[in-house]
């Protein structure tokens, strides 16, 4: 099963790009989500995480990687593979991740530029219903046929200075050091149709695997 770690600048396509993996059989690994799930439980821990996050905050590093491990090993062993979108979120995240004993899975980074993400936000439509993403001048979802929705602060140009300047300082140290660590890396232009991105995604993807 391929672990792969899906980077790029908000409205860069890797949303759409992972929209497109999950038709082949990839699963998404949303990190906030499993945190939440986890933090359901019964336990003394899981209680601790709970109060954290309602107070808006975040369980440590190693907790977050330990969740996103059980989450990959208690996939069917048939997936074809797992998308790591957002995590890891920071350099303490990523020296976390690679100490553990797992796979560190393949990084892919859809490099668009920042004009092109600019434009792609201000113009994205949302599918309430099934997550699908799209682009103005579309209303209805190819998917499910719902009507798309714009996002609340998908039109805030500042909203998206505050988001590419998050990336620019907390992202980009990560894929540097991904890089600097000699992992696998896939760097894709972000500015290809999405269905190319995601052919030539998966094409690297079993190079790199030897198949």
């Amino acid at each position: 099963m391929t672990t792969l770690v899906l980077f790029g600048r908000p409205a860069s396509g890797k949303g759409t790009v992972g929209q497109r993996l999950a038709e082949s059989g990839y699963l998404a690994c949303s990190t906030g989500q499993a945190m939440r799930e986890w933090a359901a439980g019964p336990s003394d821990e899981q209680r601790a995480l709970r109060e954290t996050m309602a107070t808006g905050g975040y369980g440590s590093d190693e907790l977050a990687v330990r969740i996103v491990r059980e989450f990959i090993q208690g996939l069917p062993p048939e997936t074809t593979g797992v998308i790591l979108d957002g995590f890891p979120r920071d350099l303490a995240q990523l020296e976390a991740w690679l100490a553990a004993p797992i796979d560190h899975g393949i990084a892919a980074v859809v490099d668009t530029p920042e004009a092109v993400c600019r434009d792609r936000m201000l113009g994205r439509m949302i599918c309430p219903a099934c997550g699908w993403s799209d682009h103005t001048p579309t209303t209805i979802c190819v998917r499910c046929g719902a009507e798309l929705q714009r996002r609340a602060d998908d039109g805030d140009a500042a909203v998206f200075d505050r988001r590419v300047s998050d990336y620019e300082t907390r992202v980009a140290p990560v894929i540097d050091a991904w890089a600097r660590a000699d992992l696998p890396l896939i760097r894709l232009d972000g500015t290809r149709d999405v269905d190319a991105i995601a052919r030539e995604l998966r094409a690297e993807v079993a190079r790199l695997e030897g198949r």
